[in-house]
């Protein structure tokens, strides 16, 4: 069910059901109102006839004005004495029940006023009995009157009342149809927007305008939406960059391996040191080719949790002196560890922080220069652990700080002789650091060099 349905039926729903109940409310007090006016009425028709009882002694004259009283009234009126007996039956209303005359026992017993209902079996019509007391001087019942009534009035108001009931429930509830259906579509104008922009966004890649005006939810959906698109075309173009540069990096040394592959297939002249030349070039390319495939490979695994990999509690300054000590015959330059004295144990991936490590001290040993170590520093503030490799060369600009974890990015142009740096190495320690929940950072030292590391908090 759309939503502008769902909302003009619960608007509806909200609009009829006060109004039912209280029509419901209004016609049980109605029904209530009128039986005790009428139960009230006969009593004072019950009076009436004891007291002609009291002041007529010829039961003819008696006969006749109570055959009056009921013909304008359109009620039943008997009179019982002490025994109980009939003493006078004025009226007919149709064939009412008198078995056992509860009202009239009441009256003979208590000495007051007694009423009663009785339906037909059929349960086509209601009547009321009201039986008064006729006593003496001395508060003897000398006999009692009975009065008997239908509710056919009633029954015709009630039912009066219910057809004015339906009509005007009838009546509301096309009323707030109406009014249900125009709120609820103007409520849900803005969501078919922002579903149609949703649409055309994902059919042509092209935002339209959105209803983002406003401070209510849709609007606040709509600059999410906003937002969304706007990252999706930086990620877009983002990828549409990663791939192209990764074509060209891998373009450069396959088509140095094929130029040498074709002069060994070409050239039988070649002497013994120039096909080794060759044959170590098409090797170079390919370890090049290789170490660019195995970085794309992590940074892949990186994007999401792989299964299998725990953290791990071990001992950090052992573990690192294993870690450089691994790394030594790859190193141009000696690498020096201080780790501080309050630091035990961390709780890390040992296999992705070796990882990163690794990528921080080749980076480091590659711009490095001068007689002194590379330094690995450890450190502990509250609970959180930081490492920082620390060289001695040129240090970063500072236009390229906040740019050095992108990937692909190097300060040192691809075509420069000797460069090996694929841009790929640092962007593989950010992503390793976030798995981690940690941050990673880059500054120059204040007389040379620059300083990179990462902080991993401990929980």
């Amino acid at each position: 069910m759309k939503l502008w349905m769902r909302l003009m039926a619960a608007m509806l729903l909200i609009a009829v059901l006060p109004v039912v109940f209280l029509t419901r409310y209004a016609t049980n007090y109605f029904h209530l109102f009128t039986r005790q006016a009428q139960e009230e009425q006969m009593s004072q028709a019950g009076w009436m006839v004891t007291e002609l009882f009291r002041s007529v002694p010829d039961p003819d004259e008696r006969q006749r004005l109570m055959e009056g009283y009921s013909t304008r009234s359109g009620r039943r009126y008997r009179f019982y004495d002490p025994e109980r007996n009939v003493v006078l039956d004025a009226g007919k209303i149709g064939q009412v029940s008198f078995e056992h005359n509860r009202d009239v026992q009441q009256a003979f017993e208590s000495g007051g006023t007694s009423a009663r209902w009785w339906i037909r079996p059929d349960r086509s019509q209601l009547f009321y009995y009201v039986s008064v007391p006729l006593k003496d001087e001395e508060g003897t019942v000398m006999g009692v009157a009975q009065v008997i009534e239908d509710t056919n009035r009633i029954t015709w108001a009630l039912g009066t009342l219910h057809d004015q009931q339906l009509r005007g429930v009838w009546w509301i509830a096309a009323g707030c149809v109406l009014f249900s259906a125009g709120f609820s579509l103007l409520l849900t104008r803005r969501l078919r927007r922002l579903q149609k922009a949703a649409l055309t966004f994902g059919t042509t890649g092209t935002l339209p305008d959105l209803p983002m005006k406003g401070r209510d939810e849709v609007a606040e959906l709509a600059r999410g939406f906003d937002s969304m698109a706007v990252e999706l075309k930086r990620k877009q173009a983002y990828n549409r960059d990663f791939v192209l540069t990764t074509l060209h990096e891998l373009k450069t040394p396959l088509t140095a391996m094929h130029g040498a592959s074709d002069i060994l297939a070409s050239r039988d002249q070649l002497t013994d040191a120039d096909r080794k030349r060759f044959a170590g070039n098409i090797r170079h390319q390919s370890d090049r080719m290789l170490g660019l495939v195995r970085e794309l490979q992590t940074l892949t695994s990186l994007d999401v949790d792989l299964p299998g990999e725990i953290h791990e509690e071990l001992n950090i300054r052992d573990w690192l002196e294993d870690v450089v000590e691994r790394l030594r015959p790859g190193l141009s330059h000696k690498v020096e560890v201080k780790v501080d004295d309050d630091i035990d144990l961390m709780k890390m991936i040992p296999n992705r922080i070796e990882q990163a490590v690794t990528n921080l001290l080749k980076n480091a040993d590659r711009y490095h220069s001068g007689s002194e170590p590379v330094l690995v520093r450890v450190e502990r503030k509250n609970m959180i652990i930081t490492f920082r490799v620390i060289d001695q060369g040129p240090g970063i600009k500072e236009e390229d700080l906040d740019r050095i974890f992108d990937r692909y990015f190097t300060t040192v142009p691809r075509d420069q002789p000797g460069s090996s740096g694929r841009g790929l190495g640092l962007s593989v320690v950010k992503r390793i650091i976030d798995h981690h929940g940690g941050q990673i950072f880059a500054k120059n030292n204040p007389e040379r060099g620059a300083e990179v590391g990462f902080a991993i908090p401990q929980t």
